[in-house]
């Protein structure tokens, strides 16, 4: 059987947006960002916890970066791995079974489309990721480091953190003086020190976010429409 592949975009690290940042405004993890789960229930169960820098339940961003990169490690995972791959276009292949497919129904074959730079093709190399060796073939396309294959099965596992999105709010950009920004943007509650601040939406991390920059703002109003009270 065929190695199984994986697609990772970031150029160098495992885990995702796991990957902390600091002071950037388009990465999702915060700079006090803690799961709002216990670890306990966040593990695989082939690979018990580490234990965490403070002994607690509730672990820092660094805590799973580092959970998920011993998973990697303790079972070789890294081979299988490659870094700087952005998956394009996803085509279902109807006219060609899966060789993966139930003795009861059948399943077609994927053709991904993906890109990768002249740096991480050097590092795939280095790592035994031979291009030449998985049969790739061009798409035609006018970027020459759009490469494609064929798959029996995708698993689709880019979560939904990377992208920030941010509704309309009509009149905003003409009655709003003051700085709007989305929580992606965010990193330290010390930037919006002696101001006044208004966080929209008090989910898991309008409600954190409010709590952080109270120790730091004159003034923090918490805004949403649904939500039952999470801030004393």
């Amino acid at each position: 059987m065929a190695s199984p592949k994986v697609f990772e975009t970031n150029a160098r690290k495992t885990g995702g947006v796991w990957n902390y940042v600091s002071n950037s405004t388009s990465d999702p993890v915060y700079r006090g960002l803690r799961t709002n789960l216990p670890k306990e229930i966040m593990g695989y169960r082939e690979l018990p916890w580490l234990e965490a820098q403070d002994g607690g339940s509730f672990v820092t961003h660094r805590d799973v970066a580092r959970y998920l990169e011993s998973y990697r490690d303790s079972f070789r995972l890294g081979r299988y791995i490659h870094h700087g791959h952005s998956v394009r276009q996803l085509t279902v292949l109807s006219d060609q079974p899966s060789a993966l497919s139930p003795d009861t129904e059948t399943w077609p074959k994927i053709r991904l489309s993906w890109t990768v730079s002249e740096t991480d093709q050097q590092q795939d190399q280095q790592h035994g990721h031979e291009h030449g060796k998985q049969q790739l073939t061009s798409t035609g396309e006018e970027d020459s480091n759009v490469q494609s294959d064929v798959f029996d099965a995708v698993l689709i596992c880019n979560g939904h953190y990377a992208k920030a999105s941010s509704p309309r709010i009509p009149g905003l950009d003409q009655y709003f003086q003051g700085k709007v920004m989305h929580s992606i943007e965010y990193d330290d509650p010390a930037m919006f020190q002696s101001e006044t601040v208004l966080c929209i939406g008090a989910r898991a991390s309008g409600a954190d976010l409010t709590r952080e920059i109270m120790e730091h703002a004159d003034y923090v109003y918490l805004s949403d429409s649904t939500c039952p009270p999470l801030v004393d």
